[in-house]
């Protein structure tokens, strides 16, 4: 990193408190940094690369936290170890909502995301029958193979996620509880063709 616009340069590593040199994934947002390292290792006289997680730190790199999500932390399993590598970081700080939203990439390990800047982390899935690729030792779908992820804030009432992965372009919606049409009970819909010029209304009215 640099203080000066790069007139001279920090570098980061173990000496810093990494896990490991070898960092595969950075991003900087609400006041912490975070970064995904591997480290290598002979697997069947093969050299391996396995993926080590994400570490944080909030005093601008002089000290580390690397997130447990073993057993004894997070209990979230294909986030650590061979084919796991973390390949991007993205997030949002929503000060009005009192979110502070984190999401990773782990190739075949799955997307993960943050909602209290890292404290709590869940595997998000494109669709319910994903959950079951990350149920016991199944090879995962190209569209399960995830690299790259990137906030999109530009839409005011919500967060959109996109995520690149070995299947294609996906994008993910996530809107305040309050906007979403998730009950089932609604006993009430009214149209108004005539309303705002060339506009047409539909109204909800629901418990």
């Amino acid at each position: 990193y640099s203080t000066d616009r790069g007139a001279t340069w920090v570098l980061w590593n173990t000496e810093s408190g990494l896990p490991c040199s070898n960092v595969s994934a950075f991003y900087s947002g609400g006041g912490r940094i975070w970064a995904a390292t591997n480290h290598s290792e002979l697997v069947r006289g093969i050299l391996t690369s396995l993926s080590d997680g994400v570490s944080f730190s909030d005093d601008d790199g002089q000290t580390w936290t690397q997130i447990d999500f073993g057993e004894s932390g997070q209990s979230i399993q294909y986030v650590w170890g061979g084919d796991r590598t973390i390949y991007d970081i993205a997030g949002h700080t929503d000060v009005l909502q009192g979110e502070d939203w984190v999401f990773f990439t782990a190739f075949a390990g799955g997307l993960l995301g943050s909602r209290d800047g890292g404290e709590t982390w869940q595997r998000i899935y494109r669709q319910p029958s994903d959950s079951f690729q990350f149920q016991g030792n199944v090879q995962p779908s190209l569209g399960n193979r995830f690299f790259s992820c990137q906030v999109d804030t530009t839409h005011a009432d919500s967060l959109f996620l996109w995520v690149g992965t070995a299947g294609g372009l996906y994008q993910y919606v996530f809107a305040a509880a309050r906007d979403k049409l998730f009950n089932k009970y609604i006993p009430n819909i009214a149209f108004c063709n005539s309303c705002a010029g060339d506009t047409s209304w539909i109204w909800f009215g629901g418990d």
